[in-house]
Parts: C-alpha cells; sequence; structure tokens
C-alpha cells in the first residue's frame, strides 16, 4: 500500500468535541482550567481507541491508574463556545513506569493550546508506581512508529522546533517561549 505524506499525519490520535456552555466563563471563552479536564478526557479515549485498552477496565479491572506527574500547557489563543476543538495526542517518550504526551489543540487548524504532560502508571491498590504492562507497551510502541514520520514531515516545511528540555521546568518553559517567539512561521 502507497502512503502519502497527508496519510502519515492522519495517524495522530485527535479527539474533536465542541466547546460547551460547561467549558467557558460568562464571556463564553474556555475557562482554563478546563482544559485539563478535556486532555484527561483526550487521554481516556486514547487508551480506549488508540491502544485498544478501555480506560475504565483498566482503573476497574485491571486497577491501574496514569496520574499526571507533570504537566506544561501554553495558551496561545482563547476558544469560544461552539468552537469545535480538535486535541491531536502525540507519544513523546515511554519509559519503565512512565510516559510523556504532546498534546496539540487546535479549532479549524488554528493553534489553540499546546501542552506536554508526563503520566505514571500506578496501582490503585497501594499508589505506587508499577511498569507498564507489556500489552499496553507494545501497544505504545506501535502508536508511536506510527507517528513518527510527523517529525519529518514539519522538520522537511520547517516548523519543528527542538527544544532541550533538561533543567528545572521553568527554564524549559522559558526556553519555549523564546523558541516559539523566534519561529519563523
Amino acid at each position: 500500500m502507497v502512503t502519502t505524506r497527508q496519510d502519515e499525519i492522519a495517524q495522530l490520535f485527535v479527539l474533536r468535541s465542541p466547546v460547551r456552555f460547561t467549558h467557558t466563563d460568562p464571556a463564553g471563552y474556555v475557562f482554563f482550567p478546563r482544559y485539563f479536564e478535556m486532555l484527561q478526557a483526550v487521554v481516556e479515549e486514547w487508551f480506549t481507541h488508540a491502544l485498544q485498552q478501555t480506560y475504565a477496565d483498566l482503573i476497574i479491572r485491571r486497577r491501574l491508574g496514569t496520574p499526571t506527574a507533570s504537566i506544561q500547557c501554553t495558551f496561545l489563543k482563547p476558544s469560544r463556545l461552539g468552537d469545535d476543538l480538535a486535541i491531536a495526542v502525540k507519544l513523546e517518550n515511554i519509559g519503565n513506569s512512565s510516559f510523556r504526551l504532546r498534546f496539540i489543540g487546535t479549532v479549524e487548524g488554528n493553534l489553540r493550546l499546546e501542552a506536554i504532560s508526563t503520566l505514571v502508571m500506578i496501582s490503585l491498590e497501594d499508589g505506587t508506581a508499577r511498569s507498564i504492562p507489556s500489552d499496553l507497551r507494545v501497544r505504545m510502541e506501535a502508536y508511536d512508529r506510527s507517528t513518527k514520520p510527523l517529525i519529518e514531515y514539519y522538520r522537511e516545511r520547517g516548523l519543528l522546533l527542538t527544544i532541550p528540555a533538561d533543567g528545572k521546568p521553568e527554564e524549559i518553559y522559558r526556553r519555549s517561549l523564546v523558541a516559539l517567539e523566534n519561529a519563523q512561521v
């Protein structure tokens, strides 16, 4: 089967949902904490649809959770009541018991937010970190392989920013802002 760059871009999992009244402040703009609830919904749907692991079964049957250990979010433009918000998921790293996801939120192709989150696999019996189960690791690795071509796609168009992620979160955030400000897009 022949694939095109457009086919490769379509490999990211994307959850589309309307911005509802419950997401907004009185002026009709998304109240920023609601974005974090939306990102959790994306994680749950990503597990269910992209990884073929029903999130509810992960919690109830397997007794595993994926709490957020850290998250950084940049709000680039407000979203409003009625917008069709699309949030894509890019798996950036798979560790022993943690994984890092990048979320890209857009409305009609216009970037609204970008977030990077580290989630940790834990036992719900005792709250301690657990290795990512092998069946989930295999599915995560397959998802990662299927989305790797995106890096080259954006690199070829001069749209890829590489930002060193060493140091304190505040330093990384500052470097990210400088890189975005200096980007020639």
